[in-house]
């Protein structure tokens, strides 16, 4: 497996602020990174359990809601 160093897996996911390094099978993001402003909430597409990095403070929040309606909260 080649050295991917400093490769950056974050992409955009269709919403500007939120960026997603890794989904599942069915589309939904499980790891992704969002500034402190738009951490999303009620809104579509993240796996239950997805953990988002805050890209402001670094702060790790995780889903509790569902893949319809996210809510993440801070771990």
């Amino acid at each position: 497996m080649a050295n991917k160093s400093g490769t950056n897996y974050f992409t955009d996911n269709g919403d500007a602020n939120v960026k997603t390094a890794l989904t599942n099978e069915n589309g939904d993001a499980i790891i992704v990174s969002a500034p402190s402003a738009n951490i999303p909430s009620a809104k579509a597409g993240y796996a239950i359990g997805c953990l988002l990095i805050n890209s402001t403070s670094g702060s790790p929040y995780v889903n509790i809601g569902t893949t319809a309606s996210c809510t993440f909260a801070l771990v």
